[in-house]
C-alpha cells in the first residue's frame, strides 16, 4: 500500500510538472493565428478566448503601438515596427496582420531575426525568444505589399500581451492597436506605350525628263504611341466609415448570439441580428457623425450608445449587456466517514473561482450543511474538523441549479476507505 501511494504521488507530481510546463509555455511559444482583433478575426484576441482575461482589454498603463510607413508602393518591401511604451513588465508578446478594405488578408510578412515568426505569411508574432523583453519591448518586421491592386487603406492590425512573466495566464494585460496606409500617388507602374510600325518609304519619279532624276520622297508621320489605360481604384466612399465589434455577457464575456444591433437616426437606419457569429456584428459605410446605437437581446437588458463615427476609419464597439434576470443556484451538502455515518459539526468551507464569492458554515447533527443563493460558478469546498484529514473537492453550479454533494471525511487515525480528495484509495 505504501508503495502504491509513493507511485501515486510522483505520478501526480509529474503530471502537475507536465500541465504546468504546458502552461508556462502556451504563452511564450506565440498565440494561434486569428487572435489580432480585426473584423477578419471576429475582432478575437487572445484575451477573447479564455486565455488572458484577468483585466479589461486595453487597461493597462502601457501604450502598444504599430509604426509603418505611410505609403507603399505595388510588391515594394517595408520594415514595420511594433513595440510597447511606459511598461515595466517582464514579458512581452504580440500578432500582427494586415487586411484591405473589404477585410481579405493582403501582402505577406516575413521574418527578420528570431524574434518573430510567420507562418503562411498572413500573420506575424512573437518567438519564445522574442517574449523574453522586459520593459519597452520592441518587434522589427518585414511586410512585402501587393503587387495587384487593392482596395485602400490597408489596415494593419496588432494586438500585444503584456504579462507579468509568472508561467500562467493570469494577471496580463491584453491591448489592440490598428492603423492605415495607402497607396503612393503616382506609384502605378507606367504600362508599355504600344508602337504603330512605320511604313516602308516608295519613291515616286518626276515626270520631267532629266538626264539624272531625282525621286522625291514622301515623309512618313511620326509614329503615334498610344498608352494603356490605367485602371482606376475604387476609392472608400468619402465621408463614410466602418463599424464593429461583439455583443457580450457582462459575467463571463462570451459572446451572444441572436442580439439585434440598431443604427438608427436622421441619417441611416439599419439593423443586424447575429446568429451562430459569437455576438459579432459589423457596418460598412456608415456616414461620418454622431450616430445612435441600440442592442437588444433575450434575456439581457438592452443597451445603448451614442459613437461618433469618423470619415475612412473602422471603430471597434463592444456591447457588455446585463442578464435581465438571473436564477442562483443552492449547494446541498452531507458530511459523513467511511461507514456513511453522518459526521456533526465539521466546518465547511467555499469559494468561488470566478466570484470570488466566500462562505463558511458547520454541518448540523445530521451531518447535512447547505449554500444558498450563489450565482453559477466553479466552487472550490473545504471541509475540516479536529480529529480528521482536511477534504478538498470542487463542484461546478449551473444557473439555478441545485447540486447535492457528499462529502467523505477520513479520520486521522484511519489508514483506509478514502483520501484528502473525498476519494476511494486506490
Amino acid at each position: 500500500m505504501k508503495n502504491d501511494r509513493k507511485y501515486m504521488t510522483f505520478f501526480v507530481a509529474l503530471w502537475c510538472l507536465f500541465v504546468c510546463t504546458k502552461i508556462a509555455f502556451a504563452f511564450s511559444v506565440g498565440p494561434p493565428d486569428g487572435r489580432t482583433g480585426s473584423p477578419e478575426d471576429d475582432f478575437k484576441t487572445c484575451k477573447d478566448i479564455g486565455c488572458h482575461n484577468s483585466f479589461p482589454l486595453n487597461s493597462g498603463d502601457a501604450v502598444f503601438t504599430i509604426s509603418p510607413p505611410n505609403h507603399y508602393t505595388r510588391g515594394e518591401m517595408l520594415s514595420i515596427i511594433v513595440f510597447f511604451e511606459n511598461s515595466t513588465s517582464a514579458k512581452h508578446g504580440f500578432q500582427l496582420s494586415a487586411l484591405d478594405a473589404d477585410n481579405n488578408h493582403v501582402g505577406t510578412f516575413n521574418s527578420v531575426d528570431e524574434n518573430t515568426q510567420t507562418g503562411n505569411g498572413d500573420y506575424i508574432s512573437h518567438t519564445f525568444t522574442g517574449s523574453n523583453q522586459s520593459g519597452n519591448a520592441r518587434w522589427t518586421v518585414e511586410w512585402t505589399a501587393p503587387s495587384i491592386q487593392v482596395r485602400d487603406p490597408v489596415t494593419f492590425y496588432a494586438a500585444g500581451n503584456e504579462a507579468n512573466g509568472d508561467g500562467t495566464h493570469d494577471g496580463d494585460f491584453i491591448y489592440t492597436t490598428q492603423t492605415d496606409i495607402l497607396l503612393a500617388v503616382g506609384a502605378t507602374p507606367t504600362p508599355s506605350p504600344t508602337v504603330i510600325p512605320t511604313p516602308t518609304a516608295t519613291a515616286t519619279p518626276t515626270t520631267t525628263p532629266s538626264p539624272t532624276s531625282t525621286p522625291t520622297i514622301t515623309p512618313n508621320p511620326s509614329p503615334t504611341l498610344t498608352p494603356e489605360p490605367t485602371p482606376t481604384p475604387r476609392p472608400t466612399p468619402i465621408g463614410t466609415g466602418d463599424i464593429g465589434g461583439i455583443v457580450s455577457d457582462v459575467k463571463t464575456g462570451e459572446g451572444i448570439d441572436d442580439a439585434t444591433v440598431t443604427l438608427d437616426d436622421q441619417k441611416v437606419t439599419k439593423s443586424r441580428t447575429i446568429r451562430g457569429q459569437k455576438g459579432v456584428y459589423f457596418f460598412r459605410n456608415i456616414p461620418a457623425g454622431e450616430h445612435a446605437f441600440t442592442v437588444e437581446a433575450m434575456e439581457y437588458e438592452s443597451a445603448e450608445a451614442s459613437v461618433t463615427v469618423e470619415s475612412g476609419k473602422r471603430q471597434r464597439v463592444d456591447f457588455p449587456l446585463e442578464m435581465t434576470f438571473a436564477v442562483n443556484g443552492t449547494i446541498l451538502g452531507h458530511t459523513v466517514d467511511a461507514r456513511g455515518d453522518p459526521v456533526p459539526s465539521v466546518q465547511v468551507k467555499l469559494k468561488g473561482k470566478k466570484t470570488k464569492l466566500k462562505k463558511e458554515t458547520l454541518s448540523d447533527t445530521e451531518g447535512f450543511f447547505e449554500f444558498t443563493d450563489l450565482e453559477a460558478d466553479t466552487y472550490k469546498i473545504e471541509a475540516k474538523k479536529k480529529g480528521y484529514k482536511k477534504t478538498k473537492l470542487e463542484t461546478t453550479l449551473r444557473e439555478g441549479e441545485i447540486a447535492e454533494i457528499e462529502i467523505l471525511m477520513k479520520k486521522k487515525k484511519d489508514n483506509g476507505g478514502g483520501n484528502d480528495y473525498g476519494l476511494p484509495t486506490p
